[in-house]
C-alpha cells in the first residue's frame, strides 16, 4: 500500500514538471515568433523605403528632362549639317595663297560637336568655321565635316580650288628719257605684271609739271620749268578689286636746247665808214672805202629770249659773201660791244668792245669761250641785246682810192647758241 502511493505520488510530480516545462518552451517558442515578426516587417520596411527612393530620384530626373524638354522646345534629334562659304576666295599677297573661310551649319538636339578634316586657322575663328589655304594655282582640297551627337551623325563636303584673283603689281615706271628737261613732254609707262590678263585701269599723279591725261596709258609728262628731284605716282586697279600702287623719283635736268638768233633786221645792224656815213643795206663790210676811210661792220641780236639760261656753248659763224679789192689789213677780229637797241650812228664807230677772236680767213667760225663768257654776261644783266663788231686789226687805209674788204650778207652770220634753263 504505502509502495502504490509512493509511485501515484512520483506520477504527479512527473506531470507536474511536464506541464512546468510545457508552460515554459510555450511562452519561448512566443518569444522566438515574436522577434522573427518583427526582423521581418523591419526588413521589408528598410527595402520598402529604399524603393521608394528611387523611384523618387528617377521621378526627379525625369521631371528635370522634361523640363529641360520644355524650355528648350526640343526634342532629341539626330544631326544635319551643310558647309558654306562665307568668304572667299581671297589671294593674300604676304603668303602668296588663296584661302576660303567655311562655316558648318548644323541642327540636332543635343547641339552636336563638329570636327573639320583641315582648319589651317588652327580655330582661330570660332566654332563651327574653318579657314582652308590653296598654296598653287593647280591645286585643289575637298573639305569634309562631319557632326555628331547622343542620336546619331552627319557629314558634308564641298570642293575648293584656287578661285583667286592676281591683283596687279607694279616694279617700275619709265620715263622715255634717259635724262628728262625742264620744259619738254615725255611718255610715261611701267612695268606691269597682269597674270589673269585682266582689263586695268590707271591714275597717275606728279608733284612737278603736269599730266595731260591722268588715267591715260601711256601718259604724256609736261616737265615743270625749274629742274630738281620730282614723283611720279602710278595707281593701277584690275576689274575684280586687285589693284597697286608705286611712287618713284626721277631728276628733272635743265632743259638743253639749241637755237639759232636771228639778228635784229633793222637799222640796228649794217656798217658805218668812218667818220662818214652809216649803211643800213642787207650785209655787214670790214675795210676801206674808195674815200680812202675805214669801215666796220655791226650785228645786233635779240637775246631777251635766253632770259634766266645758262649758256652751254656759242658760236658765231661768217661765210663770206664777197671779196672786194685786195685787203691788207691783217687780221679780222670779232668783237663785243654795245650800241643799243636802236639805229646806228656814225659815233658808233669808235665805241669801246672786247675782243673775242683773230682770224685770217675770210670765213671762219667765231667759237671761243670768250664768246660765251660775255654772252652769259649779257644774259645775267638783263640785257636785252647781244652785239657784235667785226674789224681789221690794221685801222689805216691802204690809200689806193678802192673799196677792199670782206662782205658777209646779215641772214648768213649764224649765231648758235646752247643753253640750258637754271
Amino acid at each position: 500500500m504505502k509502495k502504490k502511493k509512493a509511485y501515484i505520488y512520483i506520477l504527479i510530480l512527473t506531470l507536474v514538471s511536464f506541464f512546468t516545462i510545457s508552460s515554459i518552451c510555450n511562452q519561448c517558442t512566443g518569444l522566438a515568433s515574436e522577434d522573427k515578426e518583427t526582423i521581418i516587417t523591419e526588413t521589408e520596411e528598410e527595402t520598402a523605403v529604399e524603393e521608394s527612393h528611387e523611384e523618387e530620384i528617377e521621378e526627379e530626373a525625369a521631371e528635370e528632362e522634361s523640363e529641360e524638354e520644355e524650355a528648350s522646345g526640343e526634342q532629341a534629334e539626330a544631326p544635319t549639317i551643310e558647309l558654306k562659304i562665307y568668304e572667299g576666295p581671297i589671294y593674300s599677297p604676304a603668303d602668296d595663297l588663296c584661302y576660303y573661310r567655311v562655316k558648318a551649319v548644323v541642327t540636332g538636339s543635343p547641339a552636336p560637336e563638329v570636327e573639320f578634316s583641315k582648319d589651317d586657322s588652327g580655330g582661330a575663328w570660332g566654332e563651327y568655321k574653318t579657314q582652308i589655304n590653296i598654296n598653287d594655282p593647280a591645286d585643289t582640297y575637298k573639305l569634309t565635316a562631319t557632326a555628331a551627337n547622343s542620336e546619331g551623325s552627319a557629314a558634308d563636303s564641298v570642293n575648293l580650288a584656287w578661285g583667286c584673283n592676281f591683283p596687279p603689281e607694279l616694279s617700275g615706271i619709265i620715263v622715255d628719257c634717259d635724262t628728262p628737261c625742264t620744259d619738254e613732254t615725255y611718255a610715261l609707262t611701267a612695268i606691269i605684271s597682269n597674270p589673269d590678263g585682266d582689263v586695268l585701269s590707271f591714275k597717275w599723279s606728279v608733284n612737278g609739271g603736269t599730266i595731260d591725261d591722268i588715267h591715260a596709258y601711256p601718259a604724256m609728262w609736261n616737265t615743270p620749268a625749274a629742274s630738281g628731284e620730282f614723283d611720279i605716282t602710278l595707281e593701277v586697279f584690275d576689274a575684280n578689286g586687285g589693284s597697286d600702287a608705286l611712287t618713284e623719283s626721277f631728276i628733272v635736268e635743265p632743259s638743253i636746247k639749241t637755237v639759232d638768233i636771228p639778228f635784229v633786221n633793222t637799222a640796228e645792224s649794217g656798217y658805218i665808214e668812218e667818220g662818214l656815213m652809216v649803211y643800213n643795206n642787207f650785209s655787214i663790210f670790214a675795210g676801206d672805202t674808195l674815200n680812202d676811210n675805214m669801215v666796220r661792220g655791226y650785228i645786233s641780236y635779240d637775246i631777251t629770249g635766253l632770259a634766266d639760261t645758262a649758256i652751254i656753248d656759242a658760236s658765231l659763224s661768217f661765210e663770206v659773201s664777197q671779196v672786194i679789192g685786195a685787203p691788207s689789213f691783217m687780221d679780222l677780229w670779232v668783237g663785243v660791244t654795245e650800241w643799243g637797241p636802236g639805229p646806228l650812228v656814225i659815233s658808233d664807230y669808235d665805241l669801246t668792245g672786247v675782243g673775242i677772236e683773230s682770224f685770217n680767213t675770210p670765213s671762219f667760225i667765231c667759237s671761243a669761250e670768250k664768246l660765251k663768257t660775255e654772252l652769259q654776261k649779257a644774259i645775267d644783266s638783263g640785257k636785252t641785246r647781244f652785239q657784235v663788231r667785226i674789224h681789221f686789226a690794221k685801222n689805216i687805209p691802204d690809200g689806193d682810192g678802192l673799196w677792199d674788204g670782206w662782205t658777209y650778207e646779215k641772214d648768213e652770220v649764224r649765231f648758235i647758241v646752247v643753253y640750258s634753263v637754271s
